[in-house]
């Protein structure tokens, strides 16, 4: 064995490796949501992505994605807990097609069109 080295194979102890990766996750800076111009509600959904790949938390992932949204999107989540039926179970990908839906067009008179056509489907 090499100088240095200790009781380490060649390829390193893969346990120190995973734990090693589990610090690097966990010092990972998750951008927030906000719904400004700083980052896009698609740009922000892939970042969380790759995260959810390298960290995955099968239970947890819609409630740690509401807990990166602030301001406007923030306030949207909260009031969708009791008018638009997030307190129901959500998937991810639930989550992702609300929030594009609301964050990614560009023209809100098309939001609220939409949104009036939809409330007249459930009526």
């Amino acid at each position: 064995m090499g100088k240095g080295l200790g009781n380490r194979s060649f390829h390193g102890n893969r346990n120190d490796d995973k734990r090693e990766l589990q610090n690097k996750l966990n010092r990972m800076q998750i951008p927030y949501f906000d719904a400004s111009d700083k980052i896009s509600a698609r740009t922000w959904l892939q970042k969380l992505q790759t995260y959810f790949t390298l960290n995955p938390m099968v239970e947890e992932v819609v409630k740690f994605a509401t807990l990166h949204l602030d301001g406007i999107a923030d306030n949207w989540w909260h009031h969708g807990l009791f008018t638009l039926g997030h307190d129901t179970s959500v998937s991810f990908d639930e989550l992702s097609e609300r929030l594009l839906n609301r964050f990614e067009r560009k023209d809100e008179n098309e939001f609220f069109h939409d949104l009036a056509l939809s409330n007249k489907r459930i009526l």
